[in-house]
């Protein structure tokens, strides 16, 4: 924390992340919360029901059977419309990735032809160079853990030896089914 302004690395070694959490709670959350609530919750959900509770239970009696048939019937409508603008929106994310696809198959076979193979070749071995340059690190990384994971099967298993009985590592072991 030695980068940091002395205020702010005493303030973040003095508070816990329980007061931080708190005080993060108090501050934006509480206050968010309850201005949903306010604005949409209560008059859009809670005063309509309790409205239509109120007006159903105050002759005490059960709703008849067109209402709860009407109501059936709403619900049904909404969720074929729902399942409508669904499949809408699917036609079009599905066709704006179909144009993506074909539009970059398309633009790589006119940069083909108007650049040349050779020239073309040269450019992608740049990118790929640049693409290794930016991620070598994190290649090499992955390299050696791939090396330290290759050494811990060959020498037998996690615990060393051959753990092969005892559901180990010992894969040479196993008869392979098939053709594969």
């Amino acid at each position: 924390m030695d980068f940091l302004p002395d205020s702010i690395a005493q303030h973040l070694s003095t508070t816990s992340l329980s007061a931080i959490t708190a005080h993060l709670n108090a501050t934006y959350l509480t206050p968010a919360l309850a201005h949903v609530r306010a604005a949409y919750i209560d008059p859009y959900l809670v005063r309509p029901a309790a409205g239509y509770l109120a007006s159903t239970s105050s002759s005490s009696t059960m709703p008849d059977l067109t209402t709860v048939v009407l109501m059936l019937v709403i619900l049904f409508l909404s969720l074929k419309v729902l399942d409508y603008m669904r499949r809408v929106v699917m036609f079009w994310v599905g066709l704006v990735w179909w144009l993506a696809w074909w539009g970059t198959v398309i633009g790589v076979g006119i940069w083909l032809y108007n650049s040349g193979l050779e020239r073309a070749a040269s450019d992608v071995g740049w990118l790929v160079g640049l693409v290794r340059g930016l991620l070598g690190g994190f290649l090499e990384d992955m390299d050696r853990v791939g090396a330290q994971q290759r050494q811990t099967r060959m020498d037998g298993g996690i615990f060393g030896g051959n753990n092969a009985a005892f559901g180990g590592a010992g894969r040479g072991q196993q008869v392979r089914l098939g053709r594969y």
